[in-house]
This record gives C-alpha cells, structure tokens and sequence, in this order.
C-alpha cells in the first residue's frame, strides 16, 4: 500500500464515525503533516454512504495539536440540495475537539468555463534538481520537491518577498486525486521562513482549498508532477495569509489554496 493510502486508511468506519491513528510517516515539527490531518477529514465524508458528488471546497481548522493516539471522526450531512451536499466534520482525540472542517460536495453539470489564471512559465521538471531535505521530517520524505525559486535555506539573506515555485509529486510515486491534492495543497512551508530565512514558531490555523480538477484531469493528471505557487499576501499582529496554486505539467489549473498562520518572532 502507498504510504499516502496507509495514512488515510481507517481502522474502523461505519455511519457513526472513524477511528484511525496518524502514522510517524507524515510526522511534523508538532504533531502529523496538516495536509494528512486535512486528506483524513476529506476521506472520512468520501467514504460515508450519503455522499454525493464530488469534493469541491473543504476548510480545515487546526484547534489543537495532535498527538500519536488514535483519534475518532465525527461526520454530519448538513444539508444535500439537488447540485450539492454540505457537510461538518470533527476530529476528536483524548476527549478534545483538534480539527474540524466543512466540505462542500458537488454534481458537475457541462457549463461554459475558462480559467483567467496562466501558469508562470517556469523551468522543465527535467531541468530542475531534487531536492535532498536530510531534516528528519517524515512527511518531507513522501514528496519529492524540485525547486524553481524561493527556497527556504535558514541563514541566508532575508528576502523581499515570500514567493515559491516548485515541482513537486508524492513520493512514490502515486496517481493524484483530490484527497492526495488537498494534502498537497498544504506542502508550502510557512511564508515567513522563507521571508525571514529562519524558522520561528508557526502553524496554520485555518486553510481552504478549492478543487478545480476535473475526473478527465485528474485522470490525465496522472502520477506525474505538479507546479506549484505560493506566496503571503500580509503580516501583520502575529498572523500571515498564504496563498497556492496547483498546476499540472500540460498548464491546468488543479486546485487553489489559502491559509492563516499564526507566527511568533523570536
């Protein structure tokens, strides 16, 4: 089994609830990698027999960290209409509410649609190297990451702005779908490393991402790699937004993402 479906896979699941525990292989600084904390809220309401449709929007808030311990999912459909189905999610863990989230499900219908957006024009996946992390967090290991621009690399010059493109994919590799591109939505390390050239105490707080791919291009996606953007838009009182774009290889629009994150000078 992928690592990435080891993860997201439930001990146990029925329509009360699932009952999982977050393996070392995604471990983070605190606690697991946000983006597997997400893909498991998103996994928990795609699994439920009331579903229908298709992940469209999911926002996830990080309440409290969390540690090695099983944890349990609560799930509730708030409301289905005829296009669409609403639902509220908790992650519970030693008696305490850690994560919640909502997610918005749709049934595509054919419509006119054009993408304002453009892909930046950056360097082939081929023509970039690899990069070795060697810093000893499991999730970093399950992706593999070519860097185009802003790089994160403690000690260097402060930077005047907090832009990153990368290639990325899982590693191993693994075809993509929508559980597997919110977690990816959430690989950009914290905008103000990479301003600052440091680390500091940070984590997000809340983070929504849009899922714009298609059952065609997620297909057409395949395992192959992705670009991805990111960049803070303000910092101000201890708090900074980031925002992300997810484009395939061929230039397509995958899903778009933005987060709060809390930050602590030091």
């Amino acid at each position: 089994m992928h690592p990435f479906d080891e993860a997201i896979t439930f001990q146990h699941h029925d329509r009360a609830g699932c009952v999982g525990q977050f393996p070392a292989s995604y471990a983070n600084m605190i606690g697991p990698f946000g983006g597997i904390i997400a893909a498991v809220l998103v996994q928990s309401v795609l699994l439920h027999p009331d579903r229908q449709g298709d992940l469209a929007a999911v926002t996830v808030n990080f309440a409290a960290p969390i540690g090695p311990e099983p944890y349990r999912i609560e799930r509730q459909n708030i409301r289905t209409n005829r296009s669409n189905q609403h639902w509220q999610v908790q992650l519970h863990q030693q008696g305490h509410v850690c994560a919640s989230a909502t997610l918005l499900l749709t049934s595509p219908r054919q419509t006119w649609g054009d993408t304002e957006l453009r892909m930046p024009v950056v360097p082939a996946v081929e023509d970039v190297p690899v990069l070795k992390s060697g810093v000893g967090l499991g999730w970093m290991e399950r992706y593999q990451f070519r860097f185009i621009e802003g790089q994160f690399q403690p000690g260097s010059p402060e930077k005047h702005d907090a832009l990153t493109r990368l290639w990325l994919r899982d590693q191993p590799p693994r075809p993509l779908d929508a559980v597997a591109l919110v977690a990816m939505s959430d690989i950009f390390f914290p905008r103000v490393f990479v301003r600052k050239q440091q680390m500091m105490p940070a984590g997000t707080v809340t983070m929504t991402t849009y899922i714009h791919a298609s059952a065609s291009e997620f297909q057409a996606s395949s395992d192959d790699f992705m670009m991805g953007e990111a960049r803070a838009c303000r910092y101000q009182q201890s708090y900074f937004d980031q925002r992300a774009e997810l484009w395939s290889r061929t230039g397509v629009l995958l899903a778009t993402s933005s987060q709060m994150v809390y930050f602590k000078e030091v």
